[in-house]
């Protein structure tokens, strides 16, 4: 027998995603009486007979499933049993325990005799049954124990043996007939409404599991007359009623205002269907369109009008459905909806089985259709219901909050139908627990951090309180020459509450500024001389401060105000005063002002009082804690607000801060060993600094206390620091609360990151659009009260008003963050709502960069936004329509005169027009990738004219996967890569029938260029050959060569050239990569011939010699070479690059994949020696070799070249960038074994990049370009 569509699709589910339980239907039936058990198992066998479904079973002839009769004796099982709560715990695992398909039997009974009543506990798989099946058993159950109870043979209508075959015909006719007409009314109806995104407390996994547990509520009495009430005044039935208001609970949650509802539909359409059990039923989508400003009439009643019409629509396949409204289902979710609802009616049927009354319950099944499912069960005198849910999504707890709030809703919606839908509030029970859990308010007082400090200098006066590289202060030291710089000041004509910008170097002294800043009751406002001019100057003209602290290193950035040079006070220090400075502050008084970005296209200026400063520290001082003995490393610059934890908590816990200077804090290696050398026992750093020291080889430290914050720590990089290090905190705050406002230690078992609970004197609100709290668990704006907060913005009056609100007459700051509570009494940040993003610990207001391209006369629109299309890559790409053409270099020049490096965006990208949603606001979802829209500002693009350009674009569409492709486009700037470019040659070699090099790619990378190229060879041009090939023309006159790899081209070494465009670049390129003169050579035999061949390009040196993998050898080769022929050598470096290993036991497992790759027996070794054998042919007609047979081939002799390949000694420096250490092999060891055979020294970068992309990576060709501006 044939599956109808409804049983093909489930068996579909059962087969490939679902185990276990999740297909069951679980009933559970109470009689009030005892039953007789033996009569009661012959009725349930008459049924078991009468229904050919229940002795039915699966086959799948051909791959195509089939219901087939199976013969199985009678399934039923009594026990002895009168202990309600063990019967439930049983009936809960065996729900769980699922069917046997193919086999059968697809029913299970148990029968319960208890001392005073009968429990009968039915199981069925849903393939073979469904809700409406249970009504008609149970009446027939009541029919057939009745009459056989009486020696009577039980009257039941005949059921048709073709009725199952019937029904499929009858689903196949109304396909046939759908017309036109309805299609159109279908598709009207019917629209993507999107992903419902319920906020989960797990992530989520890559598949659904629909193994779930259940939460219960009952609703009887007064509640109940009044729902009944309410729907017959409106002419709305309960099903709506309850449909409506779990409506409202989803919005309430996810705050998106359309989404899908699945519900179960009654899928019977003839009287022969309804007398039958079987899988019938049918899966029904809601659209559910809920708006804030609609009254709750209006919602219910036109809520009812959209389940009335999905009525209309029941006989239309589900999966058709689902092509229209998720046609982009992916498998973390259930397809087309992602709650639902169901709901049964048992108010008017007669329950009971011969006079014997019965209760139906909704049992826990363990099972949950979607991410939450609500299901009703009407009474005549109750109202049970409950939630099923996934257990990889929810915690119990936080279900149980949800149903609190489902029922507040019910009740609200009852009591105030001519209120509006954004009327409602949340429940008493949420809101009453708000208070308790996230407010740490207990109004305590706290002396001024300058207090504190002077209590440790008493107490520790001769213990260093401060220290850098080269310099160190004690307690007393820092106390009295922070004392005579207040006092300076003073004589200098500073006076209480003035403002000083500071811009000095990260040593010790640097604490001696800002300390004697604070005792002389000012402000500091610090500046980072590496910020443009004109932002410099802004912040200088808006503030107001007329002095500024320097050194001799920083005093030339400023000009047209008082210089204060730090330096030059500390020669004459011991002429002023020694003595504490009196004072006055209140605490009102400002300690500190600090400029972030703006929206409005200028950065703003946060206050920051000396009570909020000192309130912040006291706090962290003790969680996450600092004592005494306690050393912490501060690495961030001035100018970022967390440095006030790094700089002023050491000194007022009696311990010490070593301040890294810009250069040490930036090198990982460094840092990693001051870490180590200084016994640090604190840090606090971004992610991003965190992870560059465990790429650079650094293991993590025991010793170490984590403070991580700046931005969200990815999960991974979570769980690194917390198994290698001795704790780990993640803290959250925006600047305008003073640093951090919550804090959390996390475990390497953390599953979502949490920021925590709020700090010391700190209250904590998630607050809707109209600023109405939201329940526990639902998604809103993070508002941030209590002492932290700033006392506002720097002569932005308006702007302090728009950023901090009043809450029930209380100050709080609107973060702009994302954020909600959970059941467990933590705080999770979900991200900006604005336009704000952070990128490396930098806060960036997108407005701000989109402000300055406004103000660029071409520029007609503009959209900045984070994309990250590679995993953990994320890139600030600016959108915009032109007025008129312009170049992308203007562009970049206009940004950088008003806003630092980190805020330019890496990517531009031009449209004809911004694509817009229905309400007229860019509709950021549909911005093209930048790499498929790539029409590139600097160009008038021209399609493709002459059939050569032609033919290269339609390749390079092709093969870059791209819309279209221009006279002026650069193959790298297209998403163009070395990779692409060997398939892209050998196609073009084809077309063209002519021999192509890849080195032609560095010469004629446009397309206009590159065709004329391909017209002149083909006209008869002959190329001479070179090893050496010219990479880019430079301005220094210092020449950098880069040697080949295995694949014996240069072009993997283009994404380096941005980074020294200063340079003479040359690419080293193997013999071979022509086609021509193929053959084996040794890296020994390769070096001298390019020894030879540079020295014509550059006879007199000095050298820098640079390559990855192979081309690391040879690029070691050529130095010791040059060497012996007495040339200077300035910098030999390598990626990646280690010591060919001649043990197998000792290669490495990335080594080892480079070997087998190149495997010397069986399928490759006879394909070698065939390839070895085409070459032969063709040299001997001196013709070149395909490039689809040269590359292999290449790869091939030069994989042989590097394994036989044995260094000898050099005596000159090595710099390696390399992937960090592995606990095995070559990769333990940080030189690579490259200490074997240098004789001088060996310095390493580490990042974190597979070997084979290594040499492709844009952070190597940074840390490469960071290296040679260090370095030379």
């Amino acid at each position: 027998m044939k599956l109808n569509p409804q049983q093909n699709r489930l068996f579909l589910f059962e087969q490939k995603r679902i185990k276990g339980g999740a297909f069951s239907i679980p009933i559970k039936v109470s009689f009030s009486e005892n039953l007789c058990v033996d009569l009661l198992s012959e009725s349930l066998g008459y049924l078991v007979e009468r229904h050919i479904n229940l002795r039915s079973a699966f086959e799948q002839p051909q791959s195509i499933p089939h219901l087939t009769l199976s013969s199985h004796p009678l399934n039923i099982e009594v026990r002895e049993e009168a202990i309600e709560l063990k019967i439930d715990e049983f009936v809960k695992d065996d729900a769980r325990r699922g069917f046997d398909i193919l086999n059968g039997p697809l029913y299970r009974f148990f029968i319960f005799q208890g001392i005073k009543r009968t429990i009968l506990y039915l199981n069925f798989h849903h393939l073979i049954w469904d809700g409406s099946s249970t009504s008609v058993f149970l009446n027939e159950l009541n029919i057939v124990y009745s009459s056989l109870k009486k020696n009577e043979v039980p009257r039941l209508k005949n059921l048709d043996s073709g009725r199952y075959e019937n029904y499929r015909k009858r689903l196949r006719k109304f396909s046939e007939d759908w017309g036109e007409s309805f299609k159109q009314k279908l598709m009207d109806f019917y629209n993507p409404l999107g992903v419902l995104e319920l906020p989960v407390d797990y992530i989520r996994p890559k598949e659904f599991s629909h193994h779930g547990e259940m939460t219960e509520f009952e609703l009887s009495g007064e509640l109940y007359e009044n729902i009944l009430n309410i729907c017959s005044s409106y002419n709305i039935n309960p099903y709506s009623f309850f449909s409506s208001c779990f409506s409202l609970l989803l919005y309430r949650y996810s705050r998106q205002e359309t989404f899908y509802q699945g519900t179960p539909l009654l899928g019977r359409f003839s009287r022969e269907d309804i007398n039958s059990t079987g899988f019938y039923v049918q899966t029904g989508l809601i659209p559910c369109e809920v708006k804030e400003n609609k009254s709750i009439k209006n919602f219910l009643t036109s809520h009812h009008d959209n389940i009335i019409k999905a009525q209309h629509f029941k006989r239309f396949p589900i999966e058709e459905l689902f092509r229209i409204v998720d046609s982009d289902f992916d498998q973390s979710r259930t397809q087309g909806y992602q709650c639902f609802f169901m709901y049964q009616d048992f108010s008017n049927k007669k329950m009971e089985v011969d006079g014997i009354s019965y209760e139906r319950k909704h049992l826990d099944s363990g099972i949950a259709h979607s991410d939450l499912d609500l299901w009703i069960a009407l009474y005549r005198n109750k109202i049970s219901g409950g939630f099923h849910f996934p257990i990889c999504l929810f915690k119990k707890s936080s279900i149980e909050l949800i149903q609190q709030e489902f029922l507040s809703i019910v009740n609200f919606v009852v009591e105030n139908e001519n209120s509006s839908v954004g009327d409602i509030p949340i429940s008493k029970e949420h809101k009453k627990r708000i208070k308790n859990e996230f407010i740490n308010i207990n109004n305590e007082r706290s002396d001024s951090l300058l207090v504190h400090f002077r209590k440790k200098v008493l107490e520790y006066p001769q213990k260093v309180a401060v220290k850098s590289t080269f310099k160190s202060l004690t307690y007393e030291e820092l106390d009295i020459l922070s004392n005579r710089f207040s006092h300076f000041l003073f004589s200098i004509g500073v006076q209480n509450g003035d403002l000083i910008a500071v811009s000095v170097e990260r040593t010790a002294d640097l604490l001696i500024a800002l300390l004697g800043i604070l005792k002389a009751d000012c402000c500091y406002l610090p500046i980072d001389s590496k910020f443009p001019k004109d932002r410099i100057a802004y912040m200088m003209e808006h503030s107001g401060a007329k002095k500024i602290v320097v050194d001799d290193q920083t005093k030339d950035s400023f000009k047209n105000v008082e210089l204060v040079n730090l330096q030059s006070f500390l020669n004459e220090s011991n002429q002023f005063d020694q003595g504490e400075v009196d004072f006055k502050s209140n605490g009102d008084q400002s300690a500190y002002i600090i400029y972030t970005s703006g929206s409005t296209g200028k950065p703003k200026g946060v206050e920051i009082s000396i009570r909020a400063m000192s309130n912040f520290l006291l706090s962290m001082k003790n969680e996450p804690g600092m004592k005494a003995g306690d050393t912490l490393c501060a690495v961030t610059t001035l100018s970022f607000d967390i440095s006030v934890l790094e700089l002023f908590l050491p000194i007022i816990c009696g311990g010490t801060v070593f301040i890294a200077s810009s250069e040490e804090a930036k090198n990982s290696q460094i840092l990693s060993r001051i870490l180590i050398d200084h016994q640090i026992t604190i840090m606090q750093a971004t992610p991003i600094t965190w992870r560059l020291l465990f790429n650079s080889g650094w293991d993590g430290m025991n010793t170490i206390k984590v403070l991580c914050g700046g931005e969200k720590v990815p999960s991974d990089l979570a769980k690194e620091l917390a198994r290698s290090c001795h704790s780990l905190w993640n803290m959250y705050g925006p600047t305008e609360t003073t640093v951090w406002s919550t804090c959390k230690e996390l475990k390497d078992d953390n599953e979502l990151i949490s920021i925590g609970y709020p700090i010391r004197e700190t209250s904590i609100h998630i607050l809707d659009s109209k600023k109405n709290y939201v329940p526990i668990g639902a998604i809103g704006e993070i508002y941030i009260g209590g002492a932290g907060l700033a006392k506002g913005y720097l002569h932005q009056k308006d702007l302090t008003e728009e950023r901090f609100v009043t809450i029930e007459g209380e100050r709080y700051y609107r973060t702009g963050d994302q954020g909600r509570l959970t059941s467990w009494n933590e705080i999770l940040c979900l991200g900006r709502l604005d336009h704000q993003v952070k990128i490396r610990g930098h806060r960036i207001e997108l407005g701000e960069i989109e402000y300055q391209l406004s103000q660029i006369n071409q520029v007609k629109q503009s959209v900045v936004v984070i994309r990250e299309d590679v995993p953990g890559d994320k890139k600030l790409v600016a959108y915009f329509t032109l007025k008129e053409k312009i170049t992308e270099t203007k562009i970049k020049d206009s940004i950088l005169n008003s806003l630092p490096p980190y805020m330019l965006p890496e990517l531009f990208v031009t449209l004809d027009e911004m694509p817009l949603t229905p309400n007229g606001k860019v509709d950021q979802k549909n911005l093209p990738s930048p790499y498929r829209n790539r029409e590139v500002v600097d160009e008038n693009l021209t399609l493709a004219e002459t059939d050569t350009e032609k033919k290269i674009a339609e390749i390079w569409k092709r093969e870059l996967r791209i819309p279209n492709v221009y006279k002026e486009d650069n193959f790298f700037n297209i998403g163009g890569n070395s990779l692409i470019a060997a398939s892209v040659f050998h196609k073009m070699s084809l077309s063209f029938k002519c021999n192509l090099e890849l080195a032609l790619l560095f010469e004629f990378p446009n397309l206009t260029l590159l065709a004329n190229e391909i017209d002149a060879l083909k006209k008869g041009k002959q190329r001479k050959f070179s090893n050496i090939i010219r990479l880019n023309k430079g301005t220094n006159g210092k020449n950098l060569f880069f040697f080949h790899a295995i694949g014996g081209n240069t072009l993997n070494y283009r994404i380096f050239l941005d980074q020294v465009m200063d340079y003479n670049c040359y690419g080293v390129q193997s013999d071979g990569v022509d086609g021509l003169n193929l053959q084996r050579n040794s890296v020994e035999t390769m070096a001298e011939s390019y020894v030879r061949q540079i020295l014509k390009v550059d006879a007199d040196g000095p050298y820098h010699l640079i390559g990855g993998s192979l081309g690391g050898l040879l690029a070691f080769e050529v130095a010791r070479l040059l060497r012996n022929r007495r040339k200077e050598i300035s910098s030999l470096i390598m990626f990646d690059t280690a010591v060919p290993q001649r043990k197998r036991s000792k290669i490495d497992q990335i080594s080892r994949q480079e070997k087998n790759s190149f495997r010397t027996f069986g399928f490759d070794q006879i394909r070698r020696r065939i390839l070895s054998i085409i070459n032969f042919v063709y040299r001997q007609f001196n013709l070149p070799v395909p490039i689809s047979l040269r590359v292999p081939l290449l790869e091939f002799y030069n994989f042989l070249a590097l394994k036989r390949f044995r260094p000898k000694d050099y005596d000159g420096d090595i710099y390696m960038i390399r992937i960090p250490i592995k606990e095995k092999g070559i990769y333990a060891r940080k030189d690579l074994g490259w200490g074997d055979y240098v004789h001088g020294k060996i310095e390493a970068d580490y990042i974190d990049a597979p070997h084979e992309e290594f040499i492709e990576s844009p952070e190597v060709a940074k840390v490469f370009g960071e290296y040679l501006k260090r370095r030379f």
